[in-house]
Protein backbone atom coordinates (compact mmCIF):
# COMPACT_ATOMS: atom_id res chain seq x y z
CA UNK A 1 0.00 0.00 0.00
CA UNK A 2 2.97 2.29 0.57
CA UNK A 3 3.91 2.25 -3.12
CA UNK A 4 0.37 3.37 -4.06
CA UNK A 5 0.41 6.13 -1.42
CA UNK A 6 -2.62 4.70 0.37
CA UNK A 7 -3.08 6.21 3.83
CA UNK A 8 -3.51 3.34 6.28
CA UNK A 9 -3.12 2.27 9.90
CA UNK A 10 -1.77 -1.14 10.85
CA UNK A 11 -3.21 -3.15 13.70
CA UNK A 12 -3.70 -6.63 15.05
CA UNK A 13 -6.96 -8.44 15.68
CA UNK A 14 -6.72 -10.61 18.77
CA UNK A 15 -8.75 -11.78 21.69
CA UNK A 16 -7.05 -10.70 24.95
CA UNK A 17 -8.41 -13.71 26.85
CA UNK A 18 -6.94 -16.21 24.37
CA UNK A 19 -3.49 -17.63 23.68
CA UNK A 20 -4.33 -17.76 19.96
CA UNK A 21 -1.94 -15.55 17.95
CA UNK A 22 -3.23 -12.22 16.66
CA UNK A 23 -3.99 -11.58 13.00
CA UNK A 24 -2.42 -8.54 11.33
CA UNK A 25 -4.84 -6.05 9.81
CA UNK A 26 -4.79 -2.71 8.01
CA UNK A 27 -7.32 0.11 7.94
CA UNK A 28 -7.08 1.94 4.59
CA UNK A 29 -8.54 5.44 4.63
CA UNK A 30 -10.34 7.48 1.96
CA UNK A 31 -10.59 4.75 -0.67
CA UNK A 32 -13.48 4.55 -3.11
CA UNK A 33 -15.41 1.28 -3.09
CA UNK A 34 -13.88 0.00 -6.35
CA UNK A 35 -10.34 0.64 -5.09
CA UNK A 36 -11.19 -1.09 -1.80
CA UNK A 37 -12.43 -4.15 -3.68
CA UNK A 38 -9.29 -4.29 -5.86
CA UNK A 39 -7.06 -3.98 -2.81
CA UNK A 40 -8.95 -6.74 -0.99
CA UNK A 41 -8.69 -9.05 -4.01
CA UNK A 42 -4.98 -8.31 -4.36
CA UNK A 43 -4.46 -9.51 -0.79
CA UNK A 44 -6.72 -12.57 -1.31
CA UNK A 45 -9.42 -11.44 1.12
CA UNK A 46 -12.94 -12.90 1.10
CA UNK A 47 -14.49 -9.55 2.00
CA UNK A 48 -13.73 -5.95 2.94
CA UNK A 49 -15.47 -3.74 5.44
CA UNK A 50 -16.09 -0.41 3.68
CA UNK A 51 -17.65 2.76 5.08
CA UNK A 52 -19.41 5.43 3.08
CA UNK A 53 -19.26 9.20 3.75
CA UNK A 54 -21.85 8.77 6.53
CA UNK A 55 -19.53 6.25 8.25
CA UNK A 56 -22.05 3.45 7.73
CA UNK A 57 -20.10 0.16 7.46
CA UNK A 58 -20.84 -2.29 4.64
CA UNK A 59 -19.50 -5.84 4.48
CA UNK A 60 -18.61 -6.29 0.80
CA UNK A 61 -18.07 -9.91 -0.28
CA UNK A 62 -15.36 -10.38 -2.89
CA UNK A 63 -16.04 -14.00 -3.91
Amino acid sequence: MDQHKVVYLSGEGRLPSSNWPGEPSDLALNLPLDASKRLGMRFHQNAVLWCDAKAIPHLVLLM
